[in-house]
């Protein structure tokens, strides 16, 4: 390995692990071995489903992992750390992922008809169902 590979996985790995220490400072737990890719569990689908879409506004960029790929009850984000990311840039994440997972948890009382598709339909006005009995 050159050098500045050398040099380029050291930051990626010290972002890594300051990111899942700080995931781990929110009660998030991670899975795996240390690395690049940073599993962080959430359980729910639906409360990861909706995680993940509140991170990019607080720029967060993640995946979510959930049923069938992982098993029913265990859905999880996936993060990808690079070796530009810095430890501040990690704490920030980890922090930003932990109000986000909060905020969800805290608006648990939506209907069972919340969701993605759900979530763009404010009212039966917003989508056009043809009359079949029009001449």
């Amino acid at each position: 390995m050159s050098p500045e590979g050398a040099r380029l996985r050291r930051q990626t790995l010290g972002a890594a692990s300051a990111l899942r220490e700080a995931l781990a400072d929110h009660g998030l737990a991670c899975l795996g071995s240390p690395g690049p890719i940073v599993p962080a569990v959430i359980g729910n689908e639906r409360v990861a489903r909706l995680t993940h879409r509140n991170l990019r506004p607080r720029g967060v960029a993640a995946m979510v992992v959930e049923y069938p790929v992982v098993p029913s009850g265990s859905a999880r984000l996936r993060l990808q750390v690079m070796p530009s990311h810095t430890f501040e840039q990690a704490e920030q994440a980890a922090a930003a992922i932990a109000a986000a997972v909060s905020d969800t948890k805290r608006c648990r009382g939506l209907s069972a008809r919340s969701g993605p598709i759900w979530s763009m339909i404010r009212s039966a006005a917003d989508f056009e169902i043809p009359n079949s009995r029009a001449s």
